[in-house]
């Protein structure tokens, strides 16, 4: 067809990176805001004049789900008081009021940090996780990993093969002796069977049971004048379906004021499929094309032939 290319080489088509990165350009949202909470710097930035409890979220959902990210947050705290918080907010805390009456630190759907202590609160309760004192001029880094970490079939697979190596171990003679002397287990009804790792479906084939998966993370990183981390902490069991950037501003009488410096997103550096071996699914199995009218490199006939009697002959005259 006219004004039309058609690829016909023979190269493998480009696979995406699974670790490549995006910059997202996040900010604190303006549909909504706290009270006596101000943005400026295009969004960029989120002040209060402490008169008043307020929250403020940013403008991007971080979701979890089938493909997962991970979300990398730095943020600038210019001032803060002793009762700002910095964390991570729900959906689900969207739809409230974001003053007084729905603190960040009261809210279920929150994982915040007080600037004060460094302790962390965990969907409103006290844990003791401590990151250390924040003060102003701080920065801080925020990664949230959603990939939900389930327990790897490797295991449940390399259990079954120890079993079967141990009882193919056992030689045939002891396995008959062992048989006439003791009397046979009593029969389970099928229903009463105990199937601790493997159950079984419609198909009478059997598939591997997860143990309970790993929860989502969230791991703040205080850096320090050397842009290096110098205090670091990890909270599992964050909320999970989407999650984004929230700062809790204290009715202290002080003015607060907190910057986003920049975001990004990338793919897990391991991706967990659920399977043993990979297949063509996976963009990073990479298959090589065969190559056409190509003999694999072997000579045949005469030229193998000559070659033969060249080495034969370089034998002959060496002796």
């Amino acid at each position: 067809m006219a004004g039309m290319s058609v690829d016909i080489s023979d190269d493998a088509p480009a696979v995406p990176d699974r670790l490549d990165t995006t910059i997202v350009p996040l900010c604190f949202t303006s549909t909504k805001a706290g009270a006596g909470v101000t943005l400026t710097d295009d969004g960029k930035t989120a002040a209060s004049d402490g008169k008043a409890v307020g929250s403020q979220l940013a403008d991007a959902w971080m979701a979890g789900g089938r493909n997962p990210l991970v979300w990398t947050c730095a943020i600038a705290l210019e001032e803060v008081s002793a009762d700002t918080l910095i964390g991570i907010a729900g959906r689900n805390y969207f739809p409230t009021s974001w003053g007084g009456d729905a603190p960040l630190a009261g809210s279920t759907h929150a994982v915040v940090l007080r600037c004060g202590d460094g302790k962390v609160t965990f969907k409103g309760k006290t844990t003791s996780f401590i990151l250390k004192p924040l003060t102003s001029g701080d920065k801080l880094n925020l990664t949230m990993d959603m990939q939900v970490r389930g327990a790897a079939r490797e295991k449940i697979w390399q259990r079954r093969q120890s079993r079967r190596a141990a009882c193919a171990a056992t030689a045939g003679g002891a396995r008959r002796e062992c048989r006439r002397r003791a009397a046979p287990p009593p029969r389970l009804p099928a229903r009463r069977a105990p199937l601790t790792a493997l159950a079984l479906t419609r198909s009478s084939r059997l598939r591997p049971r997860l143990s309970p998966a790993q929860k989502l993370e969230l791991t703040v990183d205080l850096l320090g004048k050397d842009q290096q981390v110098s205090s670091s902490v990890t909270v599992e069991g964050i909320p999970g379906g989407e999650l984004t950037l929230a700062v809790g501003f204290a009715a202290s009488g002080a003015a607060q004021r907190v910057r986003i410096v920049g975001c990004k997103s990338e793919k897990p550096d391991l991706v967990l499929t659920g399977k043993l071996r990979k297949d063509l699914w996976d963009d990073d199995n990479i298959q090589t094309p065969l190559a056409l009218n190509v003999k694999g490199g072997k000579e045949r006939g005469a030229a193998a032939l000559a070659k033969n009697m060249a080495q034969i002959a370089a034998q002959l005259g060496g002796d």
